[in-house]
């Protein structure tokens, strides 16, 4: 007997509802994330007693998820995140703050053990969820860039996230959430598009979507930077798997290829402004000084970060010990209530030090070999594409520190887990 065949069918049900809940919330929705939460516990719990009543199955699923080398990774990183309160100078709140941002990581074994316990072979269920949740979130700006809420006289702009600019169509999260999320759904809807026959039609287009969205609706240039990324990637891993499978069916690939060249031409001077911004912002900070743009607050920030790594390079100076640099030094950014590196690598190398990013950096590798290995074609062909997007975003934002990027790598990491083998 299966594994999901001996848990009673109401858990069953309750545990796809509560996972679907949350990847459905997570790109938009901070009230369907948080209800998700104790439900995902309750499954938990109810599957741990079952354990303890002696159902040797579930009880196997926990201890093959506890020996995976990402959990055990994940763990001892969080163990050196909670250990550095014995070297930390920074005050209580500020080791706390920092502290919880990584505790998340515990979630991954939880969220495992339910998907592998009752729906191992459906991983698509809870990746399709996503995949609507992240259709939520573009509706809006698709609406806005389009203008149909000035043909039917609404005027939105007011609910508009206007932390970056207001011209930007973005809603319910900022612009760097906005544009990881999308990125995420091109590497999910691409890989699927150019890969199977079977819904191929309506993958591309949700491809499409996602590409017009960082192309004409908003203006993120790391989300301009993941999505050239996500159609290089998945033309490798397309062209790699055409090969193996001794297939010359490359038609689908160049004409996506072409279609995208055509509208980056098209829209030329509008993507390269982005990029020429980000020189020119560089420049400013390097011959001025300028930090009071976006590039130079990371520059500035990024310099903090390499002198409290200087200070302590093995073990970091601890959690908090960013907001306390900037506490202590009277910076300017610090009454805006920053509290991280805007890179996750110098976050963790200047908090943690080098022992905390080799675990950090085993975690990814671990995440990564899991992922092409994995027996389900499409998890094995999108997984890594999410993961490089989750990478490149992390150059410019403390990507795992932050909440929903975070936990859309929480989410993920446990669908590849729970639904792991190899055929």
């Amino acid at each position: 007997m299966l594994v999901y065949e001996s848990v009673p069918s109401y858990i069953r049900k309750l545990s796809l509802f509560a996972l679907c809940m949350l990847g459905f919330g997570l790109p938009w929705s901070t009230g369907l994330f948080r209800l998700s939460i104790p439900l995902i516990f309750m499954v938990f719990l109810s599957l741990l007693y079952l354990a303890i009543k002696q159902n040797k199955q579930i009880g196997d699923v926990l201890c093959f998820v506890l020996r995976q080398r990402f959990v055990i990774l994940a763990g001892l990183f969080v163990i050196w995140v909670v250990a550095s309160l014995a070297w930390t100078e920074a005050r209580m709140d500020y080791y706390k703050q920092d502290t919880w941002r990584y505790l998340k990581l515990l979630m991954v074994p939880v969220l495992a053990v339910l998907v592998r316990a009752t729906y191992p072979n459906k991983g698509y269920y809870f990746i399709v969820a996503y995949i609507a949740g992240v259709l939520v979130l573009i509706i809006p700006s698709a609406f806005d860039g389009l203008g149909l809420f000035n043909y039917i006289h609404i005027d939105a702009s007011r609910f508009r996230d206007a932390s970056y600019k207001e011209a930007d169509f973005v809603y319910f999260r900022n612009h760097i959430v906005h544009g990881f999320e999308v990125s995420v759904l091109a590497g999910l809807s691409l890989s699927h598009a150019l890969i199977f026959v079977k819904r191929r039609i309506l993958f591309l287009n949700l491809s499409i979507i996602a590409f017009m969205d960082v192309l004409f609706w908003t203006h993120g240039r790391m989300a301009l930077i993941s999505i050239v990324g996500v159609l290089v990637f998945v033309g490798i891993s397309f062209f790699e798997h055409q090969k193996s499978e001794k297939k010359n069916r490359y038609s689908w690939v160049i004409l996506f290829g072409l279609l995208f060249l055509a509208v980056i031409w098209m829209k030329w001077g509008n993507n390269s402004s982005r990029l020429e911004s980000v020189f020119h912002e560089t420049q400013k900070f390097i011959q001025e000084g300028n930090y009071l743009t976006s590039a130079g607050t990371r520059l500035h920030f990024w310099k903090i970060s390499l002198i409290m790594f200087n200070q302590s390079w093995l073990t970091g100076v601890g959690s908090g010990g960013f907001s306390q640099y900037l506490e202590m030094t009277k910076d300017f950014y610090f009454n805006y209530g920053y509290s991280h590196a805007h890179n996750e690598y110098l976050s963790i190398l200047s908090q943690y030090g080098l022992v905390g990013f080799a675990l950090f950096v085993g975690c990814m590798v671990s995440l990564f070999q899991m992922a092409v290995r994995h027996g389900d074609l499409w998890l094995r062909k999108a997984m890594p594409c999410v993961l490089m997007v989750f990478m490149v975003n992390a150059l410019s934002d403390s990507s795992l520190y932050n909440l929903w990027e975070g936990w859309t790598v929480v989410y993920f990491s446990a669908i590849l887990l729970g639904t792991y083998r190899v055929d």
